[in-house]
């Protein structure tokens, strides 16, 4: 299959042109799918990776409140059987660990609801120094985050980075090629 990139976007503030400009020098085509406006559900089988860029949105909200999160899910749970990339920034990566059996739940701190937004450090695990993915980065560096939502990690992941506010900020789920990233890349300090 010729390299097609899938990407679903869910605000508009939220864009993928960090992946979008890289896909562009390497003449890669990709689809973007904006959630926030009226859109057909693709055929996933047309494409050979995922992009799942962050929201507003909760895995835990209602359907009315985020009427694409069956889609979102399916779409994991259906390339990582087809061994095919997924990335997940943000939401994105919530929406991976839900796939994947595990809780995501408001990050509460002194009984208040705590958002982790701003340029924090983040630390690699020794499996995230050892990962394909990371292999070309500093053991700690810093990178945006904005969420108030966190994840316990699935069962069958392997945690690649941590933080000091929040522990699981990247996984990987084990014999895919689904990676979970709390925070954003497609933010620059």
């Amino acid at each position: 299959m010729k390299e097609k990139i899938l990407i679903f976007h869910h605000v508009k503030h939220e864009d993928a042109r960090r992946y979008t400009d890289l896909a562009d020098s390497e003449d890669i085509k990709y689809d973007i799918v904006d959630f926030w406006k009226k859109y057909k559900k693709p055929s996933l089988k047309n494409y050979s990776r995922l992009i799942i860029m962050g929201g507003p949105q909760s895995v835990y909200d209602s359907k009315d409140k985020f009427p694409s999160k069956e889609f979102e899910i399916n779409a994991v749970k259906e390339f990582t059987k087809s061994k095919k990339p997924v990335i997940g920034c943000c939401l994105g990566s919530q929406l991976i660990a839900h796939a994947f059996g595990a809780r995501v739940y408001p990050n509460i701190v002194n009984s208040k609801k705590f958002k982790e937004t701003g340029f924090y450090k983040t630390m690699l695990t020794k499996s995230g120094e050892k990962d394909e993915i990371f292999e070309n980065f500093p053991k700690e560096f810093d990178v945006f985050h904005w969420h108030g939502d966190i994840f316990k990690l699935p069962k069958n992941a392997e945690l690649l980075a941590t933080g000091d506010f929040v522990k699981n900020q990247a996984f990987r789920i084990m014999n895919t090629k689904a990676y979970g990233m709390l925070f954003h890349f497609d933010f620059l300090p």
